[in-house]
């Protein structure tokens, strides 16, 4: 998954959980994704609540 991970060239937005995002994570791929930490509770997006994930997903790429 590194490997894949390194050899991204497009524009990523990754979601990473608040609680388990590692500050090696951000330094390793901080330059190459936009790292926007969010507070789930878990490592799933909430299914059951698809209003909450669309937010998520609306605020990509903005302030």
């Amino acid at each position: 998954m590194d490997a894949a991970l390194l050899a991204t060239e497009q524009p990523i937005a990754v979601f990473a959980i608040r609680d388990l995002v590692t500050r090696e994570a951000i330094d390793r791929y901080g330059d190459r994704f936009d790292i926007a930490p969010v507070d789930l509770g878990s490592h799933h997006f909430p299914v059951e609540a698809p209003e909450g994930t669309a937010r998520l997903l609306a605020g990509v790429g903005t302030p």
